[in-house]
């Protein structure tokens, strides 16, 4: 909560945010003020896109290295738990996700940008004219359909819809409404729960013995792995807070992830007895 307080800090005293439903309409070299600015910068293409992905395979990793005294059968409940409230805000609930779900109430619309003839200026330096917006039923949002006038003639048919260049197609996306920062959501469930995992171990590597066991190599190294996972994680939730969203979206993203989080823990009072009793 502190580094997505001090990012949107930053963001205010510099003016850098940038709503998440017009970046998704901008092409990748408009967003200008830095490199991480970009959503197509190097961390969130192979990492933030990814991260539950990364945040399972370090999680495994650390697991399987533990020493059993730090090896907590109960985390593979908890790691499910986690994934299917994940999935359930960003990919499917019973249906659309939560995600879009809360979009749509909110008063958000699905629209797909048709590029607009250039304006006739008589100079072919005139810039590009904003693209049309065309509302389209939202369920093309949630399937996130491509579309074109060859695979959906009806929507194209009307006198005002500039003619699309040939070849054109592309995926509708949502705007308006209360656009949930995903970013800030998936990076605090990932960092809560590994925290929650990685702790033990850092109480045995720090203090070289917990409940009489001894640290090794391959889980010190697992370990550091999980560790550096964590602060880049932090970092990507700096950068989002700088350059993205407004800050309700922020601080929406955070309590949804905290209540992912929670739901998580929800076997904590009796898992552990039960599954490992010592």
């Amino acid at each position: 909560m502190v580094t997505i307080f001090l990012g949107t800090l930053l963001s205010h005293l510099l003016s850098l945010t940038q709503s998440e439903s017009l970046v998704a309409l901008q092409t990748p070299s408009s967003a200008t003020h830095s490199y991480f600015a970009n959503k197509h910068n190097v961390f969130n293409l192979w990492f933030v896109k990814y991260a539950w992905g990364w945040t399972s395979f370090v999680f495994v990793l650390h697991w399987l290295a533990a020493p059993k005294g730090v090896r907590r059968p109960a985390s593979w409940v908890r790691y499910t738990l986690a994934t299917l409230a994940f999935l359930a805000f960003t990919a499917w609930f019973f249906g659309p996700a939560m995600m879009d779900r809360l979009r749509i109430l909110s008063g958000g619309e699905c629209v797909l940008p048709v590029p607009s003839p250039p304006a006739s200026t008589g100079t072919s330096l005139s810039p590009p004219s904003a693209p049309y917006l065309l509302r389209v039923p939202y369920t093309l949002c949630y399937t996130r359909t491509p579309l074109s006038p060859s695979t959906h003639p009806e929507l194209f048919a009307q006198p005002d819809i500039p003619a699309p260049p040939a070849g054109f197609r592309l995926t509708p996306r949502l705007r308006k409404g209360h656009d949930v920062s995903g970013h800030i959501f998936l990076l605090t469930l990932a960092v809560l729960f590994l925290v929650d995992e990685v702790a033990l171990s850092w109480g045995l590597i720090w203090f070289a013995r917990t409940r009489g066991v001894k640290p090794t190599w391959t889980h010190l190294w697992a370990t550091v792995l999980v560790s550096a996972l964590l602060v880049l994680w932090g970092w990507m939730v700096l950068i989002t807070s700088v350059y993205f969203h407004t800050p309700e979206e922020k601080f929406s993203g955070f309590v949804i992830g905290l209540a992912a989080y929670a739901f998580s823990q929800i076997p904590l009072p009796f898992l552990d007895r039960w599954l490992d009793p010592r």
